[in-house]
């Protein structure tokens, strides 16, 4: 297998790699495996002292529930037993108090471990007018998306890689009325060039998959070729995402062996 990295953003967050000599449900096992099977903390008890906002209680909690917590693996481990509940290793305590007039951000959640805080502190909970309050305390656990999408990392997609190919035939004009602005075809005169790292990394390609163009253009989908992309939320970095959706699938598959081998 071969696999080259063909762009990620500035943030770190989001992988595009170009991946040979496998077959796509090689890829499928590992998208799954990373969206499912990949631990991260989320909050699961949430204990509201006060809340006079306008917002339900419920509503809160579901906003609370959907900020992603940077995650700390190598510190924390899943709850096997309900008495690891209670265990260091196996929570994180978070509190909130605000009092309006202030919108409310995730980045007023106070956290016991300064390594497990929101990814993001302007993801807004509630609005609080003059004289509204909430109070509340939280408790943050390591999941897995296959039990609630809440502790999912983030996603995973591919497809084939695309082929672009000019032939001498092309009527050019015709092809530049045809184009997007940003198109991964570049005209120069009276030559067609294919840029084949923004062709891989756009969504010019799909809008055209699997027609043509025009005459003298082919659009087509590499066999054994693709684009693998990763998109991380936050609560762990794309190289942390996939090494532990690795993990996480040769222990499947090696707990479905030793089944197998008993059967």
């Amino acid at each position: 297998m071969q696999l080259k990295l063909i762009n990620k953003n500035q943030e770190k967050t989001q992988y595009d790699f170009l991946i040979k000599g496998v077959e796509p449900y090689i890829l499928n096992a590992l998208r799954r495996s990373a969206i499912s099977l990949v631990p991260t903390m989320a909050f699961e008890n949430i204990e509201l002292k006060k809340n006079s906002s306008v917002i339900y209680d419920e509503m809160v909690a579901h906003r609370l529930g959907l900020v992603p917590l940077k995650t700390d693996l190598k510190h924390y481990e899943m709850i096997k037993k309900p008495e690891d509940a209670e265990s260091l290793k196996c929570h994180v305590k978070m509190t909130l108090k605000a009092k309006g007039p202030k919108i409310v951000y995730s980045g007023d959640i106070k956290s016991s471990d300064p390594a497990v805080v929101p990814v993001y502190d302007n993801m807004p909970i509630a609005k609080l007018a003059k004289g509204q309050e909430i109070e509340l305390q939280a408790t943050a656990i390591l999941g897995v998306g296959k039990d609630h999408m809440k502790w999912s990392p983030g996603i995973i997609f591919y497809k084939h890689k695309p082929i672009i190919t000019v032939k001498s035939n092309v009527d050019v004009e015709e092809l530049k009325k045809k184009i997007p602005e940003e198109s991964a075809l570049k005209i120069t005169g009276n030559k067609v060039k294919v840029d084949e790292d923004k062709l891989m990394t756009s969504h010019y390609f799909d809008a055209f998959a699997g027609e043509v163009l025009i005459d003298g253009v082919d659009v087509s989908m590499s066999e054994d070729e693709f684009v693998f992309s990763v998109e991380s939320f936050g609560q762990l970095s794309v190289k942390e995402m996939l090494t532990t959706s690795v993990d996480a699938l040769q222990e499947k598959l090696k707990e479905f062996s030793d089944l197998l081998s008993k059967a």
